[in-house]
């Protein structure tokens, strides 16, 4: 049975390296391959994506460091405390229907509280264009509460807190 590189790829990184060593053995490796064996890069739909991180807690990859790190440190602990359940990566929320529609990929949602409420979560590094106008339609018309989470001072914070207008207006 051969190895395909899906396969090496879906691995942790230090399984990853002693596959790549097994498959390909004493041949050098092109710059691409050498990331892709480092964790540095992915092959996603016939293109290569960057900056994936592995979490041992968790086991699966995340987009960035630091939204690992915030997994990791954040939720991990709540989850622990039986603060949070029913947590979900990588959530596609549909604001927009139709074609084209507007549908936002967001990093964690999972149940808060005693009442089970359903929240989002994003972590946000950089804020671009199509995030400001996503937030602002998740303002409008977003399904629960969204927490958006920033690194400030080393530290990570709760940033803004929408709650969209049709919770709002709910007694």
């Amino acid at each position: 049975m051969a190895i395909s590189r899906k396969d090496i790829q879906a691995l942790p990184p230090d399984l990853r390296k002693q596959a790549m060593a097994q498959l390909e053995p004493g041949q050098p490796l092109s710059k691409e391959r050498q990331l892709i064996r480092s964790g540095g890069m992915r092959e996603k739909k016939g293109r290569i994506q960057r900056n994936r991180t592995w979490s041992e807690l968790w086991k699966r990859w995340f987009d960035s460091g630091l939204e690992c790190q915030f997994a990791d440190e954040i939720l991990w602990s709540r989850h622990k405390a039986g603060d949070i359940k029913n947590i979900a990566f990588q959530v596609r929320v549909v604001l927009v229907s139709g074609r084209p529609g507007i549908t936002w990929k967001v990093d964690f949602a999972y149940d808060c509280g005693y009442w089970g409420e359903r929240v989002h979560t994003e972590f946000k590094g950089m804020e671009m264009a199509d995030y400001k106008l996503k937030k602002r339609l998740w303002e409008i018309m977003g399904p629960t509460r969204l927490l958006i989470y920033k690194m400030v001072r080393r530290q990570f914070e709760c940033t803004e807190n929408i709650t969209p207008e049709k919770l709002r207006e709910m007694p």
